[in-house]
């Protein structure tokens, strides 16, 4: 949270500019250069007695030797009753009362006379301190836990079974001795420290690094290295507090001894030396150095005991009650910090579950239909309840988005009320990379949800001069999304906790905006992958119907010649046993096998018209005369209908641009759909109308018979899909109308109801222009022998049909001859004159169309009928290019077949 207050502590103000700080290092100071340099002067540090000095420097030597001790200590009588003292006491074990300094030595030793010996003249020497700081701090406090820290190594060094456990003793006195160097050379400085680090919850060495970038260990170090101490000393004193390795401790680890020392008579509440933090409990004395819980308690015992008796032979008493009553005040001490952080901890605990239920109501709110803004409105109007602030803006700004939306809250308005700000309408030179300045400078007059009209800068300004404003910046993945303006006067906002919990919220309702955002993305990308796959569903469809169409049309294009001309051999039978035939019942059933004949060809004929569908041949159509012809062919196919026509055709459409023989073939196939759907009753009705301004032609066909169910509405137009009775129909008829409607740029559709009836519905375009085909060349007709028989030519390479056109034709008068295919055809033309050629396009070798080219050449004119069951339009229309005069599709009625052939051969 960024905080803004004016001189006069009225309210809080926005700065022009953001000033950043930052901390020097205080190791490379000029002030630490400064105390660094008095600390290695140690000006006032005593110093050490002759007898002391001269110990020191003869410590190595291999000639040392009681003697030159005990003369050494000869000349100081003071340090020589001292020493007589501390060999006297039980501490050291000796069973005799020791009465002059040789017998000392005698039953002590080397090793231990010249430890106690400098340690008893280091303690002397820093004792007789008379200084100020004395008064502040308690030296003998200190002495006295120095004194017990040195007692317990000693014991530590016998436990583990060392060889001079003295030297563990003169280690332990003198470990804290650069504390004594700090106040002989710093009082100033290093009281304020100690007196920290005595309430503190750290220890006194991180306490002297933060103040005083040096340790008491570093001084010890230094001041060890200033009296010549061996190294033994000199490294126990400066490591003391580096925590020790695990396990039974050897010789030469002395300041792990020493660390060990120190927490045992802490634990026992020996003296004072500045640190009251415990790292370790007693778990770790009996995980890691074999203590049991009674042995703990043995060495407590012990050591106090040694420690009061050293104490009093150098004039330091160690009352057990004091230490009792200073453990106690300790405990208290201890209880009374425990509870207060105890209780800092329960409302820290209170205020974190708060703040979370806020977060969690807020989670909570179901992202829905609701805008995002207003769903940030619920969750700005729970902050505000809940932090009992008087007054809240929130504005965010999404990048993708010149605009800015926004939330403001307070008691005057009641409900929270929401504003949106274009940012082009504001500036038009603001761009969507806003920064802080740049979205406050937008504050102004804003019109709000509610329809009330407000000046957010003055509501800024109103609240800067009552209240405390702070503003808390808005980011999303570190980039600034907004800003949030709240009036923390009066509210539960009074500290930095709590002002970092109305972060954590805000936090948690921008959150709940960016999920909304999110939200509303994934749905959108949703509806598009369902479109996207709806598409792809379609497309699939619709390649496996063409690849089944595909398959359908090779299977039709191989199977209806086949069919196509066996068909005709029978149809044409039927009919001549029909001509010859006297009794009703049998020429009834010659009848339905003519019949049956036709209605296999019209399925082919469908089939073949889905599979390979033509190009419209446009030319000028009357509609009136299209729908006349169609109704003709449909009622010839139901001849006994007693159904109703209703004819509604506008007198003011124009000639329509289509190809009339496809227009009629789906208009006959929608009138029979919808004559049989109303079987011998009802009303088939056409209407037709013109629309100008697309100048297009809309035909509907409506009819008054059952309907079509529901589910079968939408695959009306499938390929092979019927609702008619089996035998009345293939289920192609509709399809290939659709295809027809389509070729012409127009649309078919359908409507129905059950029980009402059903309406088709065609719009053609009238203005497609199309170039018409040009028809057949004008030829010179041959001159032609005129015989007093007409002599025809029929080539088909069907020898079961071409024998029964031939037997027909020549019970008609004609003479015929028959070839089997295209060149035995031409063969027989260039040696002989006919009156008329009947041929097949689909044969052998060489088929219709190729001998019609080459009779351009030698026989052109000459009248042909073309008979065929597969050529297509274009096949068709290309014959007619070449001088066919008519075409008749297998198979055929033979009165059909006889008028052909009289029409193309009455004028030769």
């Amino acid at each position: 949270m960024v905080e803004y207050r004016n001189d006069n502590g009225g309210g809080w103000i926005h700065p022009p500019v953001f000033d950043y700080f930052r901390f020097l290092n205080v190791r490379n100071s000029p002030q630490a250069e400064k105390l660094q340099t008095r600390i290695a002067a140690l000006d006032n540090l005593p110093t050490l007695p002759s007898v002391a000095v001269e110990m020191v420097r003869r410590w190595h030597e291999p000639d040392l030797s009681i003697r030159s001790i005990t003369e050494l200590l000869s000349h100081d009588p003071s340090l020589s009753a001292k020493v007589l003292q501390v060999a006297n006491s039980s501490s050291l074990g000796l069973r005799k009362k020791v009465t002059s300094l040789n017998h000392a030595a005698a039953l002590l030793g080397l090793n231990a006379l010249r430890c106690i010996t400098l340690g008893v003249t280091v303690f002397q020497s820093f004792a007789d301190q008379k200084k100020e700081w004395a008064r502040e701090i308690n030296l003998d406090e200190f002495w006295r836990h120095s004194l017990a820290v040195a007692v317990a190594a000693e014991m530590l060094a016998v436990r583990f079974g060392w060889p001079n456990p003295e030297e563990a003793f003169l280690g332990g006195l003198l470990h804290d001795i650069g504390k004594i160097g700090l106040l002989c050379t710093i009082p100033q400085d290093y009281v304020p420290v100690m007196e920290q680090a005595a309430v503190g919850t750290r220890s006194l060495i991180e306490y002297e690094s933060e103040s005083l970038s040096i340790s008491h260990t570093d001084v010890g170090k230094r001041i060890a290295e200033r009296w010549n101490f061996p190294d033994i000393f000199r490294n126990a004193i400066w490591l003391h507090h580096q925590t020790p390795q695990t396990g039974r401790l050897k010789p030469d680890q002395l300041s792990s001894l020493i660390y060990v020392a120190d927490h045992l008579t802490r634990r026992a509440r020996i003296g004072n030396s500045g640190n009251q933090v415990f790292f370790h409990d007693d778990s770790w004395l009996i995980d890691n150095y074999g203590f049991s819980d009674n042995d703990l308690h043995d060495f407590t015992a012990e050591l106090l005991s040694r420690a009061q008796e050293v104490g009093g032979h150098l004039n330091l008493p160690i009352p057990t009650i004091d230490i009792y009553l200073k453990a106690l005040e300790d405990a208290n001490r201890s209880l009374s910090r425990s509870s207060l952080d105890i209780e800092t901890e329960r409302r820290k605990s209170l205020r974190t579950a708060e703040v979370m239920q806020i977060v969690s109501e807020i989670n909570q709110m179901r992202i829905q239909e609701e805008l995002e803004v207003d769903l940030l409105a619920r969750a700005v109007n729970l902050i505000r309840d809940r932090f009992q602030l008087p007054w809240m803006v929130v504005m965010t700004h999404d990048p993708g988005q010149m605009a800015i939306e926004g939330v403001i809250c307070s008691k005057e308005l009641g409900k929270p009320q929401t504003f949106y700000r274009s940012l082009a309408q504001v500036n038009s030179t603001i761009d969507s990379d806003l920064n802080r300045k740049g979205i406050l400078d937008l504050l102004g007059d804003t019109v709000l949800s509610g329809g009330r009209r407000i000046n957010l800068r003055d509501e800024v300004m109103r609240v800067l001069e009552t209240g405390q404003l702070s503003a808390i910046p808005i980011e999303m993945g570190h980039e600034y999304r907004g800003e949030c303006l709240v009036d923390t006067s009066g509210s539960r906002i009074i500290d930095a906790e709590s002002r970092m919990a109305l972060d954590t919220v805000i936090e948690a309702a921008m959150g709940l905006q960016e999920r909304s955002h999110l939200y509303r993305k994934l749905q959108a990308e949703a509806e598009a992958l369902i479109e996207a796959t709806r598409r792809e569903t379609e497309t699939m469809r619709q390649i496996f119907h063409v690849e089944r169409l595909a398959s359908v049309g090779r299977l039709a294009a191989g199977a209806a010649h086949e069919i196509n001309n066996p068909l005709a051999v029978i149809s044409g039978k039927a009919q001549l046993l029909m001509m010859e035939e006297k009794e009703p019942k049998r020429s009834k059933a010659l009848q339905e096998i003519v019949e049956q004949t036709e209605r296999i060809s019209k399925i082919i004929s469908d089939l073949m018209g889905f599979a390979r569908p033509t190009q419209p041949m446009v030319s000028e159509f009357n509609l009136t005369s299209l729908v006349e012809n169609s109704l003709q062919m449909a009622h010839h196919r139901f001849p006994r209908t007693q159904v109703a026509q209703v004819i509604d055709i506008s007198p003011d459409i124009p000639d329509l641009h289509v190809d009339g023989r496809q227009i009629e073939q789906v208009l006959v196939n929608l009138f029979v759909n919808g004559i049989q759907a109303m079987g011998d009753q009802g009303t088939l009705t056409i209407k037709a109308s013109y629309q100008a301004s697309s100048d297009r032609v809309t035909i509907q066909i409506s009819d008054t018979g059952p309907g079509i169910a529901g589910p079968d509405l939408p695959k009306i137009f499938d390929p092979f899909f019927t609702t008619k009775r089996e035998g009345e129909g293939t289920g192609l008829g509709l399809a290939v109308s659709q295809r027809i409607i389509q070729a012409h740029r127009g649309h078919i559709g359908v409507t129905s109801h059950l029980r009402q009836g059903t309406t088709f519905t065609l719009t053609l375009p009238c203005g497609v222009e199309h170039e018409i085909s040009a028809h057949g060349r004008e030829k010179t007709p041959a001159m032609m022998l005129r015989q007093t028989r007409k002599h025809i030519l029929l080539v088909d390479d069907e020898r079961s049909l071409s024998d029964l056109i031939r037997d027909f034709l020549v019970h008609a008068g004609y003479e015929v001859d028959q070839a089997i295919d295209g060149v035995e055809g031409l063969a027989m033309l260039s040696s002989s004159v006919y009156d008329g050629l009947i041929m097949d396009i689909r044969m052998p070798r060489k088929d219709g169309l190729e001998v019609l080219a080459e009779l351009q050449d030698t026989t052109p004119g000459i009248p042909t009928l073309v008979i065929t069951g597969l050529a297509t339009n274009e096949e068709i229309d290309q014959a007619k290019l070449y001088g066919v005069t008519r075409v008749l599709r297998k198979p055929f009625q033979l009165d059909d077949l006889l008028h052909a052939v009289r029409e193309i051969t009455k004028s030769t």
